[in-house]
């Protein structure tokens, strides 16, 4: 914990240029000149040979950009580390949603789901894209008809009768190591934890004329509306998390956001709480329409007993860490520009190295 602190206190005093803070001071540019590495950022003598210069690093931001980024950071909304579930009744188009996603994501009606895709497949005429919202749309009354009469496993049996009507409402809901809760509940709240993202292998076409169907692992982000327990008469319940899922966009920097009046996916609301994973939203400074995807990585859970026993395993769950995740340093080749030249460069008087400690002066706008 005091580790990350420190690097982030480092960081923000660097982006920030505070006094006392920032990593990027005169003797870090002289390293650079020692080290021969970023040129365009080692310090320049001026034509008096009594001053340096100190090239403006492309990191460095103006009062301007200062104020701004500040005020994101204390407009955001961060996750926050339940409620008693409450009876609730289902209406019939909700309840058939909820239903026809857990069969869609049981195991056990996978040979069901593809017989049906089959037969919907062998119908005539009619491009794949229908042929898809067709399967989509009917799949549970067929599974219903289809299994009426077979021979089947005690749990194909309880997901023919379907769930019961009144279910459990939650305001709140701890799974995966996150705290999830609904958008009503943390409306008048400092965090954020009502935002939520799914990656599932989708079908997809470019239009309802296309007959190309692309299948590929999608991410989707949305805001949870509601958490409900479906309940199939006592024989086992299922969380699912309502939620409203939102267009996903990138921009030229590879940055993800949404738009919360573009909307997706609304006869799919629903996804299971052990699918969920948790992200948060950052409002962009310059379209208050506009929000930013930060994903999150939830921290190590160690499970251990009150007494310390030698011979108890001790379990632990981690998260495994992805170089692909992790920052990436250009190559100083030269054609990565490190210097802002819309700010004045920093100048400062010519001492030995062990002694630049002064308070750097900037150059005038002219």
């Amino acid at each position: 914990m005091h580790i990350e602190k420190n690097i982030v206190d480092s960081i923000i005093g660097t982006l920030l240029d505070i006094s006392g803070k920032t990593k990027d001071h005169p003797n870090t540019r002289y390293d650079l000149k020692e080290m021969v590495i970023g040129k365009s950022l080692q310090p320049k003598d001026t034509k008096d040979g009594r001053k340096v210069k100190l090239p403006t690093a492309c990191f460095s931001m103006s009062k301007g950009e200062k104020s701004i980024f500040c005020g994101v950071l204390k407009k955001a909304k961060l996750p926050d580390g339940a409620k008693k579930g409450e009876p609730t009744f289902l209406d019939k188009k909700s309840r058939h949603q909820a239903h026809g996603y857990i069969l869609n994501n049981c195991d056990e009606v996978l040979e069901y789901i593809r017989k049906h895709e089959l037969e919907v497949s062998n119908q005539g005429k009619g491009s794949k894209w229908s042929k898809d919202k067709n399967h989509s749309q009917r799949f549970s009354q067929w599974f219903e008809a289809r299994v009426m009469h077979e021979d089947v496993s005690d749990l194909i049996k309880h997901l023919l009768r379907g769930p019961n009507s009144v279910a459990k409402r939650y305001a709140g809901y701890i799974i995966n190591v996150y705290r999830f809760q609904t958008r009503r509940r943390e409306a008048k709240r400092k965090t954020q934890n009502s935002v939520v993202t799914l990656v599932a292998l989708t079908t997809s076409f470019a239009s309802s004329k296309d007959k190309n169907q692309i299948d590929a692992n999608l991410t989707y982000y949305g805001k949870i509306v509601d958490i409900l327990e479906l309940d199939y008469y006592n024989h086992f319940k299922v969380v699912l998390f309502k939620c409203e899922w939102y267009e996903a966009k990138e921009d030229i920097y590879g940055f993800t956001y949404v738009y919360f009046n573009e909307r997706c996916s609304q006869e799919e609301p629903f996804l299971l709480a052990s699918q969920a994973h948790q992200c948060f939203y950052v409002k962009d400074p310059y379209d208050d329409d506009k929000h930013y995807v930060m994903k999150i990585v939830p921290r190590d859970l160690f499970s251990m007993s009150d007494e310390a026993k030698f011979d108890v395993p001790q379990s632990y769950i981690n998260e495994p860490y992805d170089d692909s995740m992790g920052p990436s340093i250009p190559r100083d080749n030269g054609e990565v520009d490190l210097v802002r030249s819309d700010i004045p460069a920093t100048v400062i008087k010519v001492y030995p190295r062990e002694f630049v400690v002064e308070e750097p002066e900037h150059e005038s706008e002219d």
